[in-house]
């Protein structure tokens, strides 16, 4: 995913409601892009220890307890953590970078896989 990617984060997590549309087939134009990611959330990166990982931000990723993962998300979830995490809250990392901006720049540059 290009956001992972663009934060070279291990892991990385969309809340859910965060995309309004699905990507309809044909080309990808910034209009479907802003239709799709309409918020204004920038995106950065969390520093979780594996034994407060839930499972949704997981998927089939083998997840060692005891060692810390870098989760690339945005700045929603990151100023709303205890919906996601226990414990105490974990000092986001925010980079600046633009949601629909990072989408685009990988779309532009052919990178793009939803």
């Amino acid at each position: 995913m290009c956001i992972r990617d663009s934060l070279g984060a291990e892991l990385a997590f969309q809340n859910p409601g965060g995309v309004r549309r699905d990507l309809p087939a044909g080309p990808i134009t910034v209009r479907r892009v802003w239709r799709i990611l309409p918020f204004e959330n920038t995106l950065g990166v969390l520093r979780v220890p594996g034994s407060r990982l839930p499972p949704e931000w997981c998927g089939d990723a083998e997840i060692d307890p005891e060692r810390v993962y870098t989760v690339a998300t945005n700045s929603y979830v990151a100023e709303r953590q205890e919906r996601w995490l226990e414990g105490p809250a974990i000092p986001f990392e925010d980079r600046g970078l633009g949601m629909r901006e990072v989408v685009l720049e990988a779309v532009e540059l052919g990178t793009f896989a939803p």
